[in-house]
């Protein structure tokens, strides 16, 4: 896979190279509901945008202002029930991401706190694992490894431990299976800061496997106009789940 990886590469290399910097144009537009006050934003038609992905040319949104400026527009909403399942738990690349975005770790930083959990603490499972996925084993283990890592970061989480999630795929499991807390004694008080952090984030991706889904109402609003459509979206919680 070399050849064709390298060919991606120097592609993409190009591409940011020839690359210039455009402005691109937005119109929003303010609507009352029953729900209260509601942005909408306008979306353009596939002609409209003639294969681009923006509009660049400000004057065609501003001839579309100036025609809907002042007038009442009714618009139609539907709802949706929506449900969002817990995150897999971690594997290595997975977890360098998130490290990053949360704590603003490198993966270098990151990989070196996983190995100190490992080597320091015995706090957690293979470090560097490429699956997210776990055995039936980590399921009939869960509520003992769990009790214990809960009470190493301080929680007390209302875990249903009859759920059995996707994450538990004897299939799915490689050579390795997804990064999750070993049932020992690793109190986050005798672990740096940093440290603290890589492991209850771990503790806690294991522990979402054993809470119910999200569920929420998705309600879209959209009036049509002139080229496209101008669409207001909200989001309202009705079980926070995981």
């Amino acid at each position: 896979v070399q050849t064709p990886t390298l060919g991606l590469v120097v592609k993409r290399d190009e591409a940011i190279a020839r690359h210039v910097t455009r402005k691109f144009y937005e119109l929003f537009a303010s609507g009352d509901s029953d729900a209260g006050e509601l942005t909408f934003k306008y979306l353009p038609g596939k002609e409209l945008l003639a294969g681009e992905k923006h509009l660049f040319e400000r004057h065609t949104l501003e001839a579309l202002k100036e025609k809907l400026d002042g007038r009442d527009l009714h618009f139609e909403t539907t709802v949706s029930k929506k449900q969002e399942n817990p995150p897999l738990p971690y594997n290595l690349t997975v977890l360098l991401s998130d490290m990053s975005e949360r704590f603003g770790f490198t993966a270098a930083e990151t990989q070196q706190i996983t190995q100190d959990l490992r080597d320091k603490y015995k706090a957690i499972t293979y470090n560097r694992s490429d699956s997210q996925y776990l055995k039936e084993e980590h399921f009939a283990q869960a509520p003992v490894v769990l009790a214990q890592a809960m009470e190493n970061v301080g929680a007390t989480w209302p875990l249903d431990y009859s759920i059995h999630s996707k994450a538990f795929n004897e299939k799915n499991v490689t050579a390795h299976h997804g990064i999750i807390p070993q049932e020992v004694s690793a109190p986050v008080a005798d672990m740096t800061g940093d440290e603290a952090k890589v492991y209850t984030a771990i503790v806690e991706r294991y522990a979402m496997q054993f809470l119910p889904p999200a569920t929420y109402d998705v309600s879209t609003s959209a009036f049509a106009v002139d080229g496209g459509e101008f669409q207001a979206v909200a989001r309202r919680v009705r079980e926070a789940g995981f």
